[in-house]
Formats: C-alpha cells, sequence, structure tokens
C-alpha cells in the first residue's frame, strides 16, 4: 500500500524515508492553494512553505544518499 511506512530496520533511514513524501505533500498543498487563493496572508505562507519544506527534502535526501 503506498502509505505503509517504509520499514529498513534503521531508524535514521526509516524516519526520513517517511518524512520526505510527508513534507512532498505539504508542497503540492501549498502549490494547489496559490492556483485558486488571492489571500495575500495564505499566498505568503503557501510559497514559504513550498520553499522551506524544499530546502528540508533535500536535506533529507542528501542525508539519506550518505546512509546508502
Amino acid at each position: 500500500m503506498e502509505n505503509d511506512p517504509i520499514k529498513s530496520g534503521n531508524v535514521n533511514k526509516d524516519f526520513l524515508a517517511n518524512m520526505i513524501p510527508h513534507h512532498q505533500g505539504a508542497v503540492v498543498a501549498s502549490e494547489q492553494i496559490l492556483k485558486i487563493t488571492k489571500d495575500v496572508d495564505i499566498i505568503k505562507i503557501a510559497r514559504d512553505i513550498i520553499k522551506e519544506q524544499n530546502r528540508e527534502i533535500a536535506k533529507m535526501q542528501k542525508l539519506l544518499k550518505g546512509m546508502e
């Protein structure tokens, strides 16, 4: 099942592997609201979320790569 947690036996690796899709979901939701909202506060929050979550995703991917 797509939403089943990843379990490799390495808790650090599993944490990162499961947090990446969580952060990607926040990016997708933010991109969706930007297509329809005109609220300047929501626009700012959504843009900030996209920027920060993408930064964190890249950091987690880099850490995961180092665990291989």
